[in-house]
């Protein structure tokens, strides 16, 4: 990988440690707190997370990075999967001894603890998503700064106009400027070096 790359790498996920600390705190103030032992019969599966490698590349990343970026989210990502359902299924365990849970208030549980897994995979995804685009656009012009193009379908509508006036004011030259879709200072350059030219001309020999 490029030294451009291995930054892009650094700036646009946290390390995995930060992840793990991230995760943790998220567990520990989840809708029913945080319990690490794994206990009773009840199966918990919380949905996993999808690669984001597509959308990082649509963002102007190049695949390897964008699939480095995507594998350190997803592996993220999963350990808060793996935490939450261990976390859940002892919330379950310890609300049982202490009360019968029904059907629903069971459903309630998981619901509950899904929507703040979920919330916390998409935050890290749009976070990663945020940081390629703006590093993206760090290195890449924008349209406005790019070097615009003279048009050359309108040089008859210039030429027909410097023939009327060789000398166009600041108001004049922005109007050709809208009429020609370009920028003033295009018109500008354009009527400079056609008065440079005439005179070169008029200096030559008969």
């Amino acid at each position: 990988m490029s030294d451009h790359s291995q930054v892009l790498l650094r700036k646009l996920t946290a390390s995995h440690q930060d992840f793990l600390l991230e995760r943790n705190s998220i567990v520990s103030s989840g809708p029913l707190g945080g319990h690490s032992s794994f206990a009773g019969s009840l199966l918990i599966e919380l949905p996993r997370a999808t690669a984001i490698v597509q959308d990082l590349v649509v963002t102007g990343l190049k695949s390897p990075v964008a699939q480095q970026i995507s594998d350190a989210y997803l592996k993220s990502a999963d350990d808060l999967r793996q935490l939450c359902q261990t976390s859940l299924q002892s919330a379950f365990v310890k609300a049982s001894a202490e009360n019968h849970l029904s059907q629903e208030e069971v459903q309630t549980m998981i619901e509950a603890w899904t929507a703040a897994y979920a919330r916390q995979t998409r935050r890290w995804a749009e976070n990663a998503l945020s940081r390629a685009r703006d590093a993206i656009a760090k290195v890449q012009p924008s349209t406005n700064e790019r070097k615009p193009v003279f048009n050359h379908e309108y040089t008859p509508l210039l030429e027909k106009y410097f023939s009327y006036n060789a000398y166009p004011s600041a108001p004049d030259r922005a109007v050709l400027a809208r009429k020609s879709m370009m920028t003033p200072r295009q018109i500008e350059v354009w009527v400079g070096k056609i008065i440079a030219s005439y005179f070169s001309r008029a200096e030559q020999p008969m």
